[in-house]
């Protein structure tokens, strides 16, 4: 497995990718594992970046497997990877569902959609051979009554979404400006910048090391352990995207009603405000 990191910008808080280090890795791949809109970033690709994303997979004869489930969910125009890939001839496989849409995960319904026939094919013969069957009448029913009723209800979901985000944007700024939100162009997640309080997390840690034990939350990391345990808040830490690179992150899901993301935000400006007063010289 070869990592692609994006390219993060400590100034204007925004990502972007790695064009450079893809031609350097492409080289080297057989698969590029595609996440657009992108998680946890929140970057929504316009059709020129999809382009130049597949002629250059088209280059060194890459397959994309691109992850679109929250490509429905997207704030501006989502670009289907399928279709700039039938464009180009780049071979692709694109996954979408409607389970983050529509909050229907549970179901387990989804569509792959395949650039060449041969792949279809391909695909399907391995799924017998692993005895995977078809969806459920349940499912079907479901996701279709989804699709074809759920406009309206979608529609306010994301104006619902903006507003939710746009309270965290302007939350951090006034009352919590050691901490910066990276608002997503798409979807109810989005990353916090945590850069300016890592050194008054160190140091909570080790004047507290018991409320940091790997031991009692083994899939957490430094700034998750510390907002679960001073804030009560339950976020995933950055390093679960990217390693080390992304330890000064950590992910909120605001998809929920206002008034609990309003709760949230109190909380985290309370455990903020306490390093401050506990170990700032």
């Amino acid at each position: 497995m070869l990592t692609w990191p994006l390219l993060y910008d400590e100034t204007s808080h925004r990502f972007s990718l790695d064009w450079e280090k893809l031609e350097e890795l492409a080289a080297k791949a057989k698969l590029l594992i595609f996440c657009s809109p992108h998680n946890p970033s929140g970057l929504v690709f316009d059709h020129e970046t999809l382009t130049r994303l597949c002629l250059v997979a088209k280059a060194h004869n890459l397959i994309i497997l691109c992850d679109e489930i929250h490509a429905d969910l997207s704030f501006t125009d989502h670009v289907c990877l399928h279709t700039v890939a039938k464009e180009v001839g780049a071979a692709a496989i694109t996954c979408m569902a409607p389970s983050k849409t529509f909050n229907i995960a549970g179901e387990h319904y989804s569509v792959t959609l395949f650039s060449d026939e041969a792949m279809r094919t391909q695909f399907i013969h391995r799924l017998s051979q692993l005895f995977i069957a078809d969806t459920s009448t349940f499912a079907t029913t479901l996701a279709l009554a989804s699709y074809e009723k759920g406009l309206p209800w979608l529609q306010a979901l994301l104006v619902y979404l903006q507003k939710n985000a746009s309270l965290v944007e302007e939350f951090l700024a006034k009352r919590i400006p050691q901490l910066v939100f990276i608002k997503p162009e798409a979807s109810f997640i989005g990353l916090i910048d945590c850069s300016l309080i890592m050194h008054l997390v160190e140091a909570d840690k080790h004047a507290h090391p018991e409320l940091y034990d790997e031991q009692k939350s083994p899939g957490g990391g430094l700034l998750s352990r510390f907002f679960g345990q001073r804030a009560g808040l339950a976020f995933n830490d950055g390093t679960w995207f990217g390693g080390e690179e992304y330890r000064h992150f950590v992910r909120l899901n605001y998809g929920t009603p206002t008034s609990n993301v309003e709760r949230a935000l109190t909380k985290m400006e309370e455990a903020v405000n306490f390093l401050l007063a506990s170990y700032r010289s």
